[in-house]
């Protein structure tokens, strides 16, 4: 990960600042009318970001369903996204509030500002758009007062460039609300303070739409309001300083994470890597032998034996036989507070099209020799296809499936290689490195590919 360090550093200036000091960011948004520390003046407001359990507003979010708010609290100390953001004045109900648990901005650029929700979208890590309604330039002033000043009972939406926070929110009042309209169980406060403790950010806590000093009380494991008003001029002062060692580890372990919902070419090729060594398992898992990390698990009260975690864009997933049956069980990050976790119908696994946007059934395919046909007839298959067309795009995504498919091949050779099949494992590369080079592959592999066998983000994938 250094050398992403080092690029993070070099293209720091590009980055819509995510590695100044807070200090810098400052200077930098001072100039403006609509900088975030000037409206928080002027209008005697809070700006919150809250955070919803395990819930990603589906294609409006740039994360993958099931982030945890942990990690997303990592990605905003580690990358300043541009975000949407809502405002509290004295006196607000908690319904002015997204959610019970957030927080607190006191820095950045306000680049959109509505009085409801209008649900934004983000295309990339820095940018985010409305699709009703593009503010203008000439009427951000009326917009940012009339999104503060709206009459509604819900909360409103601004979206926030390179935002800072002054500390973690909680909002008790609010948090019966969260399970009534997200279903989702609501963050504990035991939670907040662990995470606080761990990236040294203060905690407050709202009351009527006013905001106070909190202590956590370890006995009953909930914050207490302190007595102490904590208004919008003093969450001014409030900014927690991350060092260049901090971000770096924050950084490192965002990345590591893959947490963004995006799909670029290597990282399908490593998803399709992935897929390959699935397809292998669910073919042949009779012949696994127990896994050296395997621990006694019950699956529906049934003991089960664990084959192995693979990588699938949902999660890690275990695969595991009972009896002469196949389970996968998925993992899923925001649930793992809960200790919860997802059985998923075996049968996702028998098409392609998870992986690689293409549909290939996996009808009569009944051992490895006939799934390794089945994908070189599709390779060829895609390559007439590539020579009858004049159409340069679709030329190159035909070339594409086929780099994809290729990696298939080789993950199920390599898994076949795990338990000693070798004329399985030597079929698959046989036919793989005609189309796609070994090198390249290996390149791909070692560069996506985590020591766990989690994929690995790169910041090129969120720009």
């Amino acid at each position: 990960m250094k050398n992403e360090w080092d690029l993070f550093m070099k293209e720091a200036d590009n980055q819509a600042g995510i590695l100044m000091t807070s200090e810098d960011r400052k200077k930098r948004n001072e100039a403006s009318d609509s900088n975030l520390a000037k409206i928080i003046e002027k209008y005697d407001a809070y700006f919150c970001h809250g955070f919803s359990p395990g819930f990603i507003p589906g294609t409006n979010s740039l994360l993958k369903p099931g982030t945890s708010w942990q990690m997303k609290l990592k990605i905003l100390l580690a990358l300043y996204p541009t975000l949407s953001a809502f405002s509290i004045k004295a006196g607000d109900s908690s319904r002015k509030a997204y959610a019970a648990t957030g927080v607190i901005l006191n820095q950045g650029q306000i680049e959109k500002a509505s009085t409801k929700d209008v649900a934004t979208i983000a295309h990339s890590i820095n940018h985010r758009s409305n699709p009703w309604q593009a503010t203008q330039p000439n009427n951000m002033a009326d917009d940012i007062q009339s999104s503060i000043h709206n009459s509604s009972m819900l909360y409103n939406e601004l979206v926030i460039s390179t935002p800072n926070i002054a500390g973690l929110y909680v909002w008790p009042e609010r948090r019966s609300e969260d399970i009534l309209a997200l279903g989702t169980d609501p963050i504990q406060d035991i939670e907040t303070h662990q995470l606080s403790q761990e990236l040294n950010v203060p905690v407050f806590i709202f009351q009527q739409g006013t905001l106070f000093e909190a202590n956590y009380n370890p006995e009953s494991r909930t914050f207490e309001n302190t007595g102490k008003i904590i208004t919008p001029k003093d969450i001014l002062n409030f900014t927690p300083e991350i060092s260049t060692s901090q971000k770096e580890r924050l950084l490192t372990e965002v990345l590591d994470a893959a947490p963004f919902n995006v799909r670029p070419y290597e990282v399908k090729c490593f998803e399709n890597h992935n897929f390959g060594a699935i397809q292998y398992a669910k073919l042949n898992f009779k012949n696994f032998p127990k896994h050296p990390s395997d621990h006694k698990i019950n699956y529906h009260d049934q003991p089960a034996e664990l084959i192995g975690h693979y990588y699938n864009h949902k999660g890690m997933i275990q695969l595991m036989k009972t009896g002469d049956k196949l389970v996968a069980i998925l993992n899923k990050e925001g649930v793992k507070r809960n200790n919860k976790t997802e059985s998923v119908d075996i049968d996702f696994l028998d098409i392609t099209t998870l992986e690689s946007g293409m549909y290939i059934s996996n009808k009569n395919i009944r051992d490895n020799k006939s799934y390794i046909t089945r994908i070189e007839s599709e390779i060829r298959k895609n390559l007439e296809w590539i020579k009858k067309s004049k159409n340069e795009r679709v030329k190159m995504q035909w070339a594409m499936d086929n780099d994809y498919l290729a990696c298939a091949l080789y993950g199920f050779g390599i898994e076949a290689g795990k338990i000693g099949d070798l004329e399985t494992q030597n079929s698959s590369f046989a036919i793989a490195k005609q189309y796609f080079l070994p090198e390249k592959y290996s390149a791909i592999m070692q560069k996506r590919g985590t020591s766990n066998g989690h994929l690995r983000h790169y910041l090129e994938d969120i720009a």
